[in-house]
């Protein structure tokens, strides 16, 4: 099972594990959330799990294409999870969203704010090539 693709020390992205089917589930029923996802609030535990495992099992396009990359955005020292970004492989497009984590004060907006300038920093070729040479074919969900 593939852990880190990749880590600036802060933020990390790792891949979907079924495990993780239940939190997304739930953190996107968040209405900020569902400003930013085209996931329905109604998505169940039950479906993610079915389509990490469905898109883990997912070969890369053939065509010369970048393969679609969905990767968990967690915290790079203690692996608690945050959010999820996403690569659209043909149009190399970003998306992502950080989950409201009200156990962690120590996460204020300026660092949300600063996480994603992270992200954004990313370039969805760099990620598609890591990913690639770790052999792995992470899920977009």
């Amino acid at each position: 099972m593939s852990e880190t693709v990749c880590t600036d020390g802060v933020v990390a992205l790792r891949e979907w594990h079924p495990e993780d089917a239940q939190w997304y589930a739930d953190s996107v029923r968040d209405s900020d959330i569902q400003r930013f996802t085209t996931d329905p609030p109604t998505l169940t535990a039950d479906e993610v799990r079915t389509a990490i495992i469905a898109l883990r099992s997912a070969e890369p396009p053939n065509d010369g294409s970048l393969p679609d990359v969905g990767l968990l955005i967690c915290d790079a020292t203690t692996g608690e999870r945050l959010g999820n970004i996403a690569f659209a492989g043909h149009g190399a497009e970003l998306s992502y969203w950080v989950a409201l984590i009200p156990s962690r004060a120590d996460i204020d907006g300026g660092k949300v704010a600063a996480m994603g300038d992270r992200i954004r920093a990313i370039e969805p070729r760099d990620v598609a090539a890591v990913v690639a040479r770790a052999g792995a074919h992470p899920p977009r969900l």
